[in-house]
């Protein structure tokens, strides 16, 4: 039973992420958030919360883009109303995807 458990939230999580994307593409008029990418969601136990990772090439709209899309969320949250067809839609916090520059660092000192 776990496994199907995991099988869904995963699909769930990939759902949101790719919903997230397609709203920031074409449903906002925000400059920043179309330069920037749902990278990763982590949601709560139950589904309540969820945290979505944002990313950029451009690091200096990263801290910006999460600004923007905090003051957006609701509306976010009202897209994925529309397409998740569940009962209720996890809060949503945006946080800035910090993981590519760990990666980066640690292969430097592996280097070095």
């Amino acid at each position: 039973m776990a496994r199907v458990k995991t099988f869904k939230r995963e699909r769930f999580t990939e759902r949101v992420l790719s919903e997230v994307n397609s709203i920031f593409r074409t449903q906002l008029s925000d400059p920043r958030l179309r330069l920037v990418s749902a990278t990763r969601v982590e949601l709560s136990s139950d589904y309540s919360r969820a945290e979505i990772y944002l990313d950029s090439y451009d690091a200096e709209i990263k801290e910006q883009a999460k600004e923007a899309a905090a003051r957006i969320a609701g509306k976010v949250r009202t897209g994925l109303a529309r397409v998740l067809g569940v009962r209720h839609v996890p809060e949503i916090k945006f946080f800035v995807d910090t993981q590519y520059e760990a990666e980066k660092n640690i292969e430097q000192l592996l280097d070095s």
